[in-house]
């Protein structure tokens, strides 16, 4: 199963499709599931706050999505957690991170346009403390990285 978290309108759907033999989606927002819906990619479609839904998934997805959606979060621990608990033995987490507008210091920064900005040590912290293995990182034309990172495999 592949989880869209974020969805959105489905902007990632039709890549996600091609990979998923059941591919769900779950965003805060009923006008953009609305339209996610109407591109009649996605098998399942919630509307739902994104950690406390993942956290109702216990080891459901053996790939998470989360394309443009840390922006909105601030402390991305619980999200972390909850992301790490959705996920089956080795499934892997991918996501973007935004670049900070603004130059900072913090681990997390409000960005002036509404968004969050994570600093990497920061997003590598909170990965390694819900219990994920490496990160792979690389850089994008369109946010200051992208990554993945795996659960790792139970013994």
């Amino acid at each position: 199963m592949v989880c869209d978290a974020g969805c959105g309108t489905g902007l990632c759907g039709p890549w996600l499709r091609g990979h998923a033999r059941w591919l769900e989606g779950v965003d805060l927002s009923q006008g953009m599931l609305d339209l996610a819906h109407e591109r009649k990619l996605y098998d399942r479609l919630e509307r739902a706050e994104i950690s406390a839904w993942l956290a109702l998934q216990a080891a459901r997805s053996d790939l998470m999505v989360g394309a443009g959606v840390l922006c909105c979060f601030g402390d991305l621990q619980p999200l972390m957690q909850a992301a790490q608990a959705a996920l089956r033995d080795a499934g892997w987490l991918a996501f973007t991170v935004a670049h900070a507008v603004e130059p900072t210091a913090l681990a997390d920064h409000l960005q002036i346009d509404g968004r969050y900005a994570h600093d990497e040590p920061c997003v590598r912290q909170c990965l390694q403390t819900a219990g994920f293995g490496a990160i792979a990182r690389s850089p994008s034309p369109t946010c200051a990285w992208k990554a993945a990172c795996r659960c790792p495999a139970s013994w």
